[in-house]
C-alpha cells in the first residue's frame, strides 16, 4: 500500500472508532477532502478525551446542543482547542444588546434618561460594543438581578423608538459599509440598497448613521416580512427609505453613470449557523451540505446582481450570520474569479476596521469571520468589495433558484438526484403561463416603479401653503414649506366611490388601490428622479416611498365636517413618530402608567393640562411620554376622554 492508501486506511479506522465510541452516525457529506476529515477526527478525538476527563461536559454539549453533521464540519475548520471554545460558547446564554436610535437622541442622552427613569433601570449596566458607537451590551449591575427576562421589545423606550433590539455582531455590516472613507455620509444624493432588508435592523441603522439624509432602498421579497420591516422603519422615525418587494436579482443593472447605487448591503439569506446560541435545537434542526449548497446558489445570484447595480467606485458589503466557508468565502471567491465581474472587483480589507479591534476575526483575505467565542456574541461573516473603474461586466440575469443549476455532475450524483428529478428542476426555470390567479395577484400587489409615481402629483402652491399653515398653527411645526420648496411633497388624491367601482371594472385594481382619503406624502431626497430612472423594472414592486404625513377624508373635503379651519386634515402616526419630537404644541405628556395603557390600545381620560395642545372637540393631539411621541389621540369632549388612534398593528398586549 502507498502512502496515500495508508492515510485513507488510517482515516477510515479513526472514523469507525469514533463512530463506535460515540454511538452516533457520522455524515461524510460534510467533508470535501481527506485533510478536512483528518482534522475533524483529530479534533473530535480531543473533545472525546477532554470531555471524559471533565465529566463529559464538552461531549454532552457537542452531542446534545448541535446537529452531529454540523459539529463534524466545524471540527474540520477550527483547531482542537478552538473547537472546544466554540462548543462551550454555544452552551452559554447570549448576552443582550441594543442599538441606540440616534434619530431620537444621542447615546449619552439615552443612558442619562434611562438612569433617571424607572427604578428597575438601576439594575442595568452598559458596556459599549467596540465596532458600533451606538451599540451597547446590557449586563446586570452589582446590585441588580440576572436580567434573565428583560423583555426589551416590550419596554416603553423601545416602543417609542429610542432603541432597537439588535445582536451585537449584526451591527458589523453597516459599520463596514460606511466606515473607511469610501462614502460621504453627509451627501444628500447618496443612494444605498439594503438588498434583503427585513426585519429592518440594518435599514434603520443605515438611516440613523446617515441622519435620514440620502436614500435607502430597503428591499424584501416576503410580503409578510415586509410588514415587519415597515413597522420598524415607522417606529424608529426613519424617513429616507423606499420599501420594495422583489427578488434582489430582478433589479435593473446599468453600467457607468447610469448605475443605480453608490453602495449595496447584502445581508444574504443563509443557514443561520451563527445564531445557534439563541436556541441550538431550533436554529440548526437539520444541518446538511445539501441545504448549504442550495443557499449558496441563491447567494451567488444575489451578489452577482448586487455588483451589477453598483457605480464604478461603489462598495458592496456581503454578510451572513452563518459560519461555513461555502456560504461565505466561497461565494466571494466565485464573484472574484468566476462571475461576469472578474477583474472588476477588489477586496477592501477589514482587518483595520475600528482601530484593529477586530483583528482576531480577520482572515488572510481581509474578511471578518467572527466566531461566537471571539467576542461572546453571535457568529457573523463580513466582506467588503469595491467595483473598479473601466471595462464592462458580463452580467446575465440569474435564473430562478435551482439546486441542479448550481452543482457539478458529481455533486448531483452525490445528492442522489435522479435524471427525472434533474429534468424537473431544469424545467422549473422555464417561464410559466400567467394564470388568472397570477394576474389578480399582480393587480392587487404593490405597483412597479414606473406606475408608482403616476398615482401621486405635486401639490399646488396654495395646497402646500394650507398644509404648512395647519402644522404651524396646530403643532408649531414649520418644515412643510421647506419640503415643498425642495420638491419633496406629493398628494395621492382620493377617489370617489364611482371612480373606485369603475377602476375595479377595468381590472386595474382600483378597488384595492384607490384611497378613500387625500394622502400627503414626504418623499426622500432624490426619490422621484430615482424612481423615474428605473421605471422599466416591472418585476420590482414599490410598497412605500418616504412618509405619509397627513390624511384628509373625502367627506371633509366636500362638507368640511371635520372643522372649517383645517379642512379635516389629520396627522398620521408615522408623521408623529418621525417628527413629533419637534412639535412645540398640540401635545399632552403622560405618566409611565398612562403611557403603558396607551400603548396597549386604551383611551385616556382628559385630565391633563393642555401643554400647548388645542383641546377642541375632535382635534388630534400628540401623546408624549418623557418627551417622546407615542402616537395620536383624538379629543372627545362629551365623553371626557382622549380616544386612542394607534394603528391596530402598533397596539401591544404586553408593555412593561
Amino acid at each position: 500500500m502507498g502512502c496515500g492508501c495508508h492515510q485513507i486506511a488510517l482515516i477510515a479506522l479513526y472514523y469507525s472508532a469514533f463512530a463506535a465510541l460515540s454511538r452516533q452516525p457520522v455524515h461524510l457529506e460534510a467533508f470535501m477532502t481527506p485533510t478536512a476529515l483528518q482534522q475533524s477526527l483529530d479534533s473530535r478525538r480531543h473533545l472525546l478525551r477532554t470531555g471524559r476527563s471533565r465529566g463529559g461536559d464538552s461531549l454532552s454539549r457537542l452531542q446534545g446542543a448541535l446537529p452531529e453533521a454540523y459539529v463534524e464540519y466545524v471540527s474540520g475548520l477550527l483547531p482542537a482547542n478552538k473547537t472546544d471554545a466554540f462548543i462551550k460558547s454555544c452552551g452559554t446564554r447570549l448576552r443582550p444588546s441594543i442599538r441606540v436610535n440616534t434619530l431620537k437622541g444621542s447615546v449619552g442622552e439615552f443612558i442619562s434618561r434611562h438612569r433617571r427613569g424607572d427604578a428597575r433601570n438601576a439594575e442595568w449596566d452598559f458596556k459599549p460594543i467596540p465596532w458600533c458607537p451606538e451599540g451597547l451590551w446590557i449586563s446586570p449591575s452589582s446590585n441588580g438581578s440576572d436580567l434573565s427576562d428583560l423583555q426589551l421589545g416590550s419596554r416603553l423606550e423601545h416602543l417609542a423608538g429610542l432603541y432597537y433590539v439588535q445582536e451585537a455582531s449584526s451591527m458589523l455590516p453597516v459599520t463596514a459599509l460606511l466606515d473607511g472613507g469610501d462614502l460621504d455620509t453627509r451627501d444628500s444624493d447618496l443612494k444605498i440598497l439594503d438588498m434583503a432588508a427585513a426585519p429592518g435592523s440594518k435599514t434603520t441603522q443605515l438611516a440613523a448613521r446617515l441622519a435620514n439624509r440620502g436614500l435607502v432602498c430597503a428591499n424584501e421579497l416576503s410580503a409578510s416580512r415586509l410588514k415587519g420591516l415597515f413597522s420598524n422603519v415607522q417606529r424608529t422615525g426613519t424617513t429616507n427609505t423606499i420599501l420594495t418587494q422583489a427578488d434582489g436579482r430582478d433589479f435593473p443593472h446599468h453600467e457607468g453613470s447610469a448605475a443605480l447605487f453608490d453602495a449595496v448591503l447584502l445581508d444574504a439569506p443563509c443557514s443561520g449557523e451563527g445564531t445557534v446560541r439563541k436556541n441550538p435545537k431550533e436554529e440548526l434542526p437539520s444541518w446538511s451540505l445539501r441545504s448549504v449548497l442550495r443557499l449558496q446558489s441563491l447567494q451567488k445570484g444575489l451578489i452577482d446582481a448586487a455588483m451589477g447595480m453598483l457605480r464604478e467606485g461603489g462598495v458592496l458589503v456581503y454578510s451572513t450570520c452563518t459560519l461555513n466557508h461555502y456560504e461565505n468565502e466561497e461565494v466571494v471567491r466565485w464573484l472574484l474569479e468566476e462571475s461576469g465581474h472578474v477583474g472588476r472587483v477588489e477586496v477592501v480589507r477589514l482587518d483595520g476596521l475600528c482601530g484593529g479591534s477586530l483583528r482576531r476575526s480577520a482572515t488572510d483575505e481581509g474578511f471578518l469571520h467572527v466566531w461566537p467565542h471571539h467576542f461572546d456574541c453571535e457568529g457573523f461573516f463580513v466582506a467588503k468589495l469595491r467595483k473598479k473603474a473601466g471595462g464592462h461586466s458580463a452580467f446575465a440575469a440569474a435564473a430562478p433558484l435551482s439546486l441542479v443549476g448550481s452543482l457539478t455532475a458529481q455533486q448531483v450524483a452525490r445528492e442522489s438526484l435522479s435524471a427525472p428529478a434533474a429534468a424537473t428542476a431544469l424545467r422549473d426555470r422555464e417561464p410559466r403561463r400567467r394564470t388568472q390567479r397570477m394576474v389578480r395577484s399582480e393587480l392587487s400587489s404593490p405597483p412597479s416603479f414606473h406606475r408608482w409615481l403616476d398615482r401621486f402629483e405635486p401639490p399646488s402652491t396654495e395646497e402646500a401653503r394650507q398644509l404648512h399653515s395647519f402644522f404651524t398653527s396646530r403643532y408649531g411645526f414649520g418644515k412643510v414649506a421647506e419640503w415643498h420648496e425642495e420638491g419633496r411633497l406629493r398628494i395621492r388624491r382620493a377617489r370617489t366611490r364611482e371612480g373606485r367601482q369603475q377602476g375595479a371594472k377595468r381590472g386595474n385594481g382600483g378597488a384595492q388601490q384607490q384611497p378613500r382619503v387625500d394622502e400627503w406624502w414626504l418623499l426622500p431626497t432624490g426619490a422621484a428622479s430615482f424612481l423615474n430612472s428605473i421605471g422599466g423594472a416591472s418585476r420590482v414592486k414599490v410598497s412605500r416611498v418616504g412618509v405619509k404625513i397627513a390624511e384628509r377624508p373625502i367627506a371633509a373635503v366636500k362638507r368640511r365636517k371635520e372643522g372649517v379651519a383645517d379642512g379635516g386634515v389629520r396627522p398620521t402616526h408615522e408623521m408623529v413618530m418621525a417628527f413629533g419630537g419637534e412639535f412645540s404644541g398640540g401635545a399632552v405628556d403622560v405618566s409611565d402608567e398612562e403611557a403603558r395603557l396607551f400603548c396597549r390600545g386604551h383611551d385616556l381620560p382628559l385630565t391633563h393640562g393642555d401643554s400647548g395642545a388645542c383641546l377642541t372637540d375632535r382635534c388630534d393631539i400628540v401623546v408624549r411620554w418623557a418627551g417622546l411621541p407615542l402616537g395620536v389621540g383624538r379629543v372627545q369632549m362629551e365623553r371626557g376622554r382622549l380616544k386612542n388612534m394607534l394603528p391596530r398593528d402598533v397596539v401591544r398586549d404586553t408593555v412593561v
